[in-house]
């Protein structure tokens, strides 16, 4: 998803300002958006127009260009354009990213000890937390493809 939001930014820029600009997305603070760009920071300086403008012109044309793919494109600051994908959109994404098909512990072999309660003391609540974050942390490298051997001596 970010390579295709990257392509259609740069070519809302050309075809706005035919000017080709290297478009960066960074991952902002959540309350701004799931990426970010200041690409209209770039152009602002090349075509001697207020920053805002410019972003306000590219923020139009993506919400056209990536219509029920994005929640919002929104204008902050001095011409940063925050971009909101829809949950499908995330979803999608999620379902490509490499990470969910990397084979990166092929072969490998790991002992995962977690939950360990103290056989002289009542359990408690942290031990739940233990116990559900090693199980995570077990099923996330048997994703990657590593033999877990799950220990717990309570």
């Amino acid at each position: 998803m970010k390579h295709e939001l990257e392509q259609v930014i740069a070519t809302a820029c050309h075809e706005l300002h035919t000017a080709d600009v290297p478009v960066v997305l960074t991952r902002p603070d959540e309350q701004f958006g799931d990426y970010a760009t200041n690409v209209a920071l770039q152009l602002a300086g090349r075509l001697h127009k207020n920053p805002r403008e410019v972003a306000e012109t590219i923020a139009e044309k993506l919400r056209t260009e990536l219509a029920g793919r994005v929640q919002a494109v929104t204008v902050a600051g001095p011409g940063f354009i925050n971009i909101t994908l829809t949950d499908r959109a995330l979803a999608t994404a999620a379902g490509q990213a490499p990470a969910a098909k990397s084979r990166q512990h092929q072969g490998q072999t790991v002992v995962a000890e977690y939950s360990d309660a103290n056989p002289f003391k009542v359990l408690h609540a942290g031990h739940v937390y233990t116990t559900v974050v090693g199980d995570a942390i077990a099923m996330l490298l048997e994703t990657a493809g590593a033999t877990v051997h799950r220990v717990n001596f309570g």
